[in-house]
């Protein structure tokens, strides 16, 4: 390593004494008094910053990102400062104290969590979509159940929110709806026959063979 890094800095001596050379002599050239000889201006400067041109026609990614669904809200927090709620009596705003739980994992528990704010508020953000997609209605009301849609009502309310999980390791994807686990669950319980109604699929099991 100490042989590479001298070398290195060897390089790096040499092209800064060849590019000092090169300005001085074009220096010595633009001021000579000869009528014959054309001024140059260096090819390389000391001093001039880098070129970030290139970088800077590049498209930004800020320029393909989706607005925010509700403007207002980006960059506020409107829950700073307010006191932490238990977790059973959380209205689905504001942080909560954490709950020690027999889940999984603690995104378990925060989905246990958000279906019981889905099934307490679900019912009311309905009503107001049902405003909301009514062309029929006059826009002042429409509004208004817009901004109580997304101001007062939490997050959690929606049904895009509960996510379904399987009850033995929590996983969020690759899970079987019918017994409510993931196939790795299902697979390891239908080995020892544990799962009623399930067997492998097995060509000799309903293959009658003449001898």
């Amino acid at each position: 390593k100490l042989i590479l890094l001298d070398s290195l800095l060897q390089e790096l001596q040499i092209i800064i004494l060849s590019v000092m050379a090169a300005n001085l002599l074009t220096s010595i050239l633009s001021r000579s008094p000869r009528a014959g000889i054309v001024s140059s201006t260096p090819m390389v400067s000391m001093m001039a910053p880098l070129s970030t041109t290139s970088v800077m026609q590049m498209p930004s990614c800020k320029k393909w990102r989706k607005p925010h669904p509700v403007p207002e809200k980006v960059g506020i927090n409107p829950y700073a400062g307010q006191a932490l709620q238990e977790w059973w009596d959380w209205d689905g705003k504001g942080p909560y104290k954490y709950r020690h739980h027999h889940y999984p994992s603690n995104i378990t528990c925060r989905d246990v969590q958000r279906r019981r704010i889905f099934k307490k508020f679900h019912t009311e953000r309905e009503r107001l979509n049902a405003i909301i997609r009514n062309d029929l209605l006059p826009k002042e009301l429409q509004e208004n159940a817009w901004r109580e849609k997304h101001f007062k009502l939490p997050l959690d309310s929606s049904e895009l929110r509960p996510n379904f999980r399987c009850v033995v390791t929590g996983r969020a994807r690759g899970n079987w709806d019918d017994f409510r686990v993931s196939r790795f669950i299902f697979r390891a319980e239908a080995d020892y026959n544990k799962v009623s109604g399930v067997q492998r699929a097995f060509w000799m099991y309903n293959t009658h063979i003449d001898p």
